[in-house]
C-alpha cells in the first residue's frame, strides 16, 4: 500500500458499519456498488493499518450518490461519533474537551491534529477561526483532486463537523461556504448557540 493517500482501516470500517445501520433498501443499494474484493482486503487488514483512499472512495462516493447530501452528512456524523468513541481518537478528543472545554470550538481546535491520525496524504485541515466563542471556520486544503471529483469529501467533512454538536450536546449548523473540487479545497463555517 506504500505511501499513497490513505485512510485508517478503522475509518473505512466505521463507514461500512454506519452503512449497515441504514434502512434495508439504502444499505442494499450502497453495498451493491462495493466490490467483494475491496471488502475482503478491508477484512484482512489491521484496524490501525492504512487503506488506500481510492478504495475508501469507492464506498464514500457511492454513499453520496445513493443517499444525497443531507443523508450522507448524517451518515458521516455517525462515522465520526463511532471513531471518536473508539481507541484511535477517544483519548485525543477527551484531552481536547478537558483542555479547551466541552464546546464545538474545542473540537474545531482539535480537528487539524486528528485529521493526521486518520488520514495520510489527504490534504490539511486548517483552523481559521477568529476570536468568536460561537463560531469556527475550518478549511480543507490539498485534498487530491482525483479523489475529490465526486464531492464526498465535502459532505463527509460537513457531517463530521456536525458531529461536534452531537458530542458537545450543542445546537449548531455547518455551512459549506466554499467547495473547490478541482483544487481539493473547501471551507466550513460552524455556528452554534
Amino acid at each position: 500500500m506504500g505511501s499513497e493517500p490513505a485512510f485508517r482501516v478503522s475509518a473505512t470500517r466505521a463507514l461500512l458499519a454506519a452503512i449497515d445501520r441504514l434502512p434495508e433498501a439504502q444499505r442494499g443499494e450502497v453495498r451493491a456498488g462495493v466490490p467483494a474484493d475491496l471488502l475482503a482486503q478491508l477484512d484482512a487488514a489491521l484496524s490501525v493499518a492504512w487503506f488506500p483512499a481510492r478504495l475508501h472512495h469507492v464506498v464514500a462516493d457511492r454513499t453520496l450518490v445513493v443517499l444525497g447530501d443531507e443523508a450522507d452528512r448524517a451518515l458521516w456524523r455517525d462515522v465520526f461519533l463511532a471513531l471518536v468513541r473508539g481507541p484511535l481518537l477517544r483519548a485525543m478528543a477527551d484531552t481536547a474537551l478537558r483542555l479547551f472545554g466541552t464546546t464545538p470550538r474545542a473540537l474545531a481546535r482539535w480537528a487539524p491534529r486528528s485529521w493526521g491520525l486518520v488520514t495520510r496524504g489527504l490534504g490539511t485541515i486548517i483552523d481559521a477561526t477568529e476570536d468568536d466563542p460561537q463560531r469556527a471556520t475550518l478549511a480543507m486544503e490539498g485534498y487530491p483532486p482525483e479523489l475529490a471529483a465526486a464531492g464526498s469529501y465535502v459532505t463527509g467533512l460537513a457531517g463530521t463537523f456536525e458531529g461536534f454538536f452531537t458530542l458537545t450536546h450543542t445546537e449548531g449548523n455547518v455551512q459549506v461556504t466554499r467547495a473547490d473540487t478541482p483544487r481539493g479545497a473547501a471551507t466550513f463555517e460552524l455556528t452554534w448557540r
